[in-house]
């Protein structure tokens, strides 16, 4: 369609760089798509890379305006070299052996933990098969009827149990002004240093907080 009529096409890859795609190169990659497909990929460093800012890579046009009209070079607030080097060196481990096996390890705990809170009391896994890849594990209430307002505060309730626990749990909602209608969730995040016995802790803590609340 973009193609069609002419649009250009941004995609927000902030939580797939690093994660997604059999060598970490995000959504693109993880779809079987070229960088080429889209205008721009622009998201943040503070995720898998481990840094802070930003990044902008794409087309050449889009780019080099980006670099000259861009807050940091007009305002003089660029990344400062150290964090811009962080990153760089993030993504330097991203293409070794090393880094591919963290994705593997990566990979493997955001299955086992979907998996284990597959059958969490009152709550429903967010996404499909497609989404197995995915280290953000978000669960939403699965009781039909209830308002926004009591579903925060059936997971706020959830996460303090599991927080209790040793358990870090938070709860994610889209503000009130965003046009999305996505529903609040629990959001986990496994990481790829976590072990076997951490992935089952976490799932465990979750399951046992959601039993005590939806009994």
């Amino acid at each position: 369609m973009a193609r069609k009529y002419k649009y250009r096409v941004i995609l927000d890859d902030s939580f797939g760089i690093g994660v997604l795609g059999a060598t970490g190169r995000g959504t693109l990659e993880h779809h079987g798509m070229s960088p080429s497909d889209v205008t721009a990929v622009v998201g943040s460093m503070g995720a898998a890379l481990g840094s802070v800012g930003g990044f902008c890579a794409g087309a050449f046009e889009v780019v080099d305006h980006q670099r000259l009209a861009g807050a940091g070079y007009c305002f003089s607030a660029a990344l400062p070299p150290f964090l811009a080097t962080a990153a760089a060196a993030a993504v330097d481990v991203l293409d070794s052996a090393e880094g591919r096996g963290l994705l593997g390890g990566l990979r493997a705990n955001a299955r086992e933990l979907r998996g284990l809170l597959g059958a969490c009391p009152g709550l429903d896994v967010v996404g499909g098969p497609g989404s197995a890849d995915s280290p953000l594990v978000m669960l939403t209430v699965a009781r039909g009827g209830a308002s926004r307002a009591e579903q925060v505060g059936l997971l706020e309730a959830v996460a303090a149990r599991a927080r209790d626990a040793g358990v870090l749990v938070s709860v994610a909602q889209m503000s009130y002004l965003s046009a999305s209608t996505a529903a609040p969730a629990l959001k986990l995040q496994p990481m790829a240093l976590h072990g076997a016995e951490d992935v089952k802790k976490a799932a465990a803590a979750v399951v046992a907080a959601a039993r005590a609340v939806f009994r």
